[in-house]
């Protein structure tokens, strides 16, 4: 029997954390939820989904909204689950290198925090202050600390997530030495929500720099810039960032510098030795790839082996019309960027025709580009085992359906 919109989760949250949307803060690429439900707790979480899978309605968990162009068009959308009240850091342990907050806390928060006791998580940055715990790594989103951090994978070791059927379920622990079992966290980060809700996490922390540096360069050649950056990476310097920006013919490479005051002197010296040798000049301007996606119509996003770089960099700035290109090349990821391209899903299949032995994946673009394609591309090879997780995990499909591959 249909449940009319919000009932029953009044019973669960009490009625003033049910509300109807207010304008298209929770629109997902124009789809828009009936009922928006803000959960207090990690318990309250679990009866909702409990709530919404026994009534057969749709759920997309909500953070700071700043990824939610992410992946494809929802095939249903009833439901928006605003984390933000869940904030809070858990537990903090500066002498373990741990700490454990709620998913709703955004990442700015929590680096304001770890400041205070001389520490950082080693994630972004992101132009985007909202970005919140859970959203980051539901999304997996990277950022240019990649080349000395990893990605949210690397630092992230548990995590408390809500299931479909409104369980609680702990993976991983709180210590770093964590051996015992399966690491099921890492099934959750990427999957944009389809098998289970991120409602804390425990992560890796590291202390704060005693200094920073940048050195900005011009280079004539992407194939320069790109064997300069094998070379500082090759050199073991105190290296947090590396961008090259391509924009025309040339190439700006931005390296930020943090460590100790004498490592960062050592490397700044360094750097400017690798850079003469490769043909660089100092540019008094450094990369600036646009600080928020938003500005863009079409943004791509590619992973390929670093040594494939300068290739499909060069096969990007022949295609008409041109991009703007960012490499973050020791980690073999790029980004390019139209704006207001014209018929979009045709630049979205040649451009993935450029791609050799990598991914590409369709970071921004239209609703209308988004109903003719699949951002994340041809399903792979091991599609059919993914689509068994998701049966297992969600087997009625009211976790974010069809934003993930395959439209999951």
């Amino acid at each position: 029997m249909a449940v009319a919109p919000g009932a029953g989760l009044r019973d669960i949250v009490g009625p003033h954390r049910v509300r109807s949307p207010d304008g298209i803060a929770f629109d997902v690429d124009s789809a828009t939820p009936e009922t928006v439900v803000s959960p207090g707790s990690y318990q309250e979480v679990a009866d909702i989904l409990r709530h919404v899978d026994a009534n057969r309605r749709a759920v997309i968990p909500f953070g700071g909204g700043t990824a939610m162009h992410l992946g494809n068009i929802p095939s249903k959308y009833d439901i928006a689950l605003d984390l933000s009240p869940l904030n809070a850091i858990v537990e903090y342990e500066p002498a373990d290198l741990t700490v454990t907050c709620e998913a709703g806390m955004t990442l700015a928060e929590l680096q304001d925090r770890l400041a205070e006791g001389g520490q950082t998580l080693p994630l972004g940055p992101f132009a985007d202050g909202g970005s919140t715990i859970g959203g980051i790594l539901a999304a997996n989103r990277i950022g240019a600390y990649v080349h000395h951090s990893g990605k949210a994978r690397d630092v992230t070791i548990g995590m408390r997530v809500a299931t479909a059927d409104g369980r609680i379920a702990r993976a991983g622990g709180r210590v770093v030495k964590n051996v015992a079992g399966y690491d099921m966290s890492k099934l959750h980060i990427g999957a944009l929500g389809t098998l289970g809700v991120i409602v804390e996490a425990t992560f890796k922390v590291a202390p704060l720099a005693a200094a920073e540096g940048r050195c900005s360069l011009r280079m004539p050649r992407v194939e320069d810039a790109c064997e300069f950056a094998a070379q500082v990476q090759r050199a073991g310097l105190s290296v947090r960032a590396l961008e090259i920006v391509v924009e025309g013919d040339e190439s700006d490479v931005t390296v930020d510098l943090a460590g100790s005051p004498r490592a960062v002197e050592r490397s700044e010296v360094e750097v400017s030795a690798l850079a003469s040798r490769c043909g660089a000049v100092p540019s008094e301007g450094q990369a600036s790839f646009p600080a928020s996606l938003s500005e863009w119509a079409l943004v791509c996003r590619f992973g390929v082996l670093p040594t494939h770089v300068p290739e499909l960099v060069e096969a990007l700035r022949n295609r008409d019309p041109k991009p703007r290109i960012a490499v973050w090349p020791t980690a073999g990821l790029a980004f390019a960027a139209w704006d207001g391209a014209d018929e979009e899903s045709r630049l979205v299949r040649e451009v993935a025709t450029m791609v050799r032995g990598g991914t590409m994946v369709v970071e921004r673009c239209s609703p209308e580009t988004k109903r003719q394609i699949d951002v994340f591309g041809d399903p792979p090879a091991s599609f059919p085992l993914m689509r068994a997780i998701k049966q297992q995990f969600d087997p009625n499909g009211i976790l974010s359906p069809g934003l993930f591959v395959g439209k999951l």
